[in-house]
C-alpha cells in the first residue's frame, strides 16, 4: 500500500483522475440537459442517441492519434488539449442552435478520445507490481464520477439557473485543471524523448494500434467485449434520463438524480474490483460477470413505467450502475497487461477504436430503433443483447489464453 503513496504515483493518478472526471462530465452532460434544452434548441429529446453517437465519433477519429500527441507535447500537453476541448465544446452546446449542439458534441468528442490512451501511457509507467488493475479502476472511476457530478450537480443547477447558464460549470472546472495540470507528474516532451522504449512506440498512428489488437486470441476478444459492453453502457447513459422522464413518470431533475445515483454506485465498485483482480479473481473473469449482469440488469429496467415504485427503480438503475460502468477499469488494465512491453499507450488506443466504434454505432441503431418502433423497450432488448454476446465473446478469449 505504501508504494501507491509515492508522489511519483499518487500525483498522476490524482491529475487525471481530476481531468477524466471533468472531460467525462462534459459527455455526460448532454443527456442530463435534453429534456430542458431539446424544444429551445430546436430537436427532439430523443435525437440524443445521434449527439452521443457524434461524441464518441469524435473521439474514435482522434484518439488513435493520442501516440503522436503525447510524442509532440508530452502527455500534460495533451491533457491540457483536452481541458481545452471540454471547455469549448460545452460552450457551444450553450448556442441554441442544432448546427452548434452537434458541433460541440464533435468537439466534445475530440477531449474524450486521447484519454483514455494517454492515461494509460502515464500510469502503465508508475503503477507499482501488483497494484496495475487497482490503479486503473481508480483512474477509471473519473468516468462515472463525471457523471455523478453531471447528474447531481447540473441537475438542481439547471432549475436555478437555467440549463446554459448550468453547463458553464464545466468551461470553470477545466480552466482550473488546465493551470494546474503542469504540477501533476503526468510527463512532458523532455520526458518522451528520453525514454525511446516507449515514447517512439507511443508514436504509432490508427494502423499500428489496430495491427496490435489483433495479434492474439486474448486482446482481440478484450477489444470486441469492450465494443459490444461500451456500446451498451453509453447507450443506456444516453437514454436514462429521457426514458426516466418519459415512461417512469419522473421529473427531469429526479430523472437526473438517478442518472447520478447510477454513476456513484460505479465509483466505489470500480475500486473494489480493482482489487478483486488484483487479489482475488482474474480479471477476465470479473469482466465476464459483469457484461451477465449488465444484460439481466438492462433487460428488467427495459420494463419500467410509471407504476413501478421508485425503491424498485433506483435498486436496478444501482445494479446496473455497479456492472456497465465497473467494467472499463478492468479492460485497460487488461489490455495493458496483454500488451507487449512498451506498447501500453498503442494497444490501448487500438482497443479503444474498437470501443469508441461500439460507443459511435449503438447510439445510432438506438435512436433509428426507437424511430421506427417508438418503444424504448426495443433499446433496451437492444442493449442486453449486447451486453450477453460480449460475455460470450470475453470467454472465447479466456480459453485462448
Amino acid at each position: 500500500m505504501n508504494e501507491l503513496l509515492d508522489r511519483r504515483v499518487l500525483f498522476p493518478l490524482a491529475t487525471i483522475f481530476l481531468m477524466q472526471s471533468v472531460i467525462a462530465m462534459g459527455a455526460y452532460a448532454i443527456p442530463v440537459v435534453m429534456p430542458d434544452a431539446a424544444a429551445e434548441i430546436g430537436i427532439k429529446p430523443e435525437w440524443v442517441g445521434y449527439l452521443t453517437a457524434i461524441v464518441y465519433g469524435g473521439a474514435t477519429l482522434v484518439g488513435v492519434q493520442t501516440g503522436r500527441l503525447i510524442r509532440a507535447v508530452g502527455a500534460t500537453g495533451v491533457f491540457r488539449l483536452l481541458m481545452i476541448f471540454t471547455a469549448l465544446g460545452t460552450l457551444l452546446l450553450t448556442v441554441v442552435s442544432p448546427l452548434f449542439a452537434f458541433l460541440g458534441a464533435l468537439v466534445i468528442g475530440l477531449a474524450n478520445g486521447p484519454m483514455n490512451p494517454c492515461g494509460s501511457h502515464v500510469l502503465s509507467r508508475v503503477a507499482p507490481p501488483g497494484w496495475r488493475a487497482f490503479v486503473f479502476s481508480v483512474k477509471q472511476c473519473g468516468t462515472p464520477m463525471g457523471g455523478l457530478l453531471a447528474g447531481l450537480v447540473l441537475s438542481p443547477l439547471i432549475v436555478l439557473w437555467g440549463w446554459r447558464e448550468a453547463l458553464w460549470v464545466i468551461p470553470v472546472l477545466a480552466s482550473l485543471l488546465f493551470l494546474v495540470a503542469g504540477f501533476g507528474g503526468l510527463g512532458n516532451k523532455t520526458m518522451e524523448k528520453q525514454a525511446p522504449s516507449e515514447g517512439s512506440r507511443a508514436a504509432g498512428g490508427m494502423r499500428d494500434s489496430l495491427r496490435l489488437v489483433f495479434t492474439s486470441r486474448q486482446i482481440s476478444a478484450t477489444a470486441f467485449g469492450g465494443l459490444l459492453m461500451a456500446g451498451s453502457q453509453v447507450s443506456l447513459a444516453a437514454y436514462l434520463v429521457v426514458y426516466l422522464w418519459r415512461e417512469a413518470g419522473m421529473s427531469p431533475v429526479a430523472a437526473g438524480m438517478a442518472f447520478g445515483a447510477m454513476h456513484f454506485t460505479s465509483i466505489v465498485v470500480r475500486i473494489l474490483l480493482g482489487l478483486i483482480a488484483d487479489r482475488r479473481i482474474a480479471a477476465d473473469l470479473l469482466l465476464v460477470i459483469l457484461c451477465l449482469v449488465t444484460g439481466i440488469g438492462v433487460a428488467v429496467m427495459g420494463g419500467f413505467t410509471a407504476e413501478w415504485p421508485r425503491p424498485a427503480i433506483y435498486a436496478v438503475i444501482v445494479v446496473i450502475g455497479a456492472s456497465s460502468n465497473g467494467w472499463v477499469g478492468l479492460f485497460f488494465a487488461e489490455l495493458a497487461r496483454l500488451a507487449p512491453p512498451g506498447r501500453a499507450a498503442e494497444v490501448a488506443g487500438g482497443g479503444q477504436v474498437l470501443m469508441y466504434g461500439g460507443v459511435f454505432l449503438t447510439p445510432i441503431l438506438c435512436a433509428a430503433l426507437l424511430e421506427a418502433t417508438g418503444r424504448y423497450g426495443a433499446v433496451f432488448t437492444l442493449l442486453a443483447g449486447a451486453a450477453f454476446v460480449a460475455a460470450g465473446v470475453l470467454t472465447w478469449g479466456r480459453r485462448g489464453g
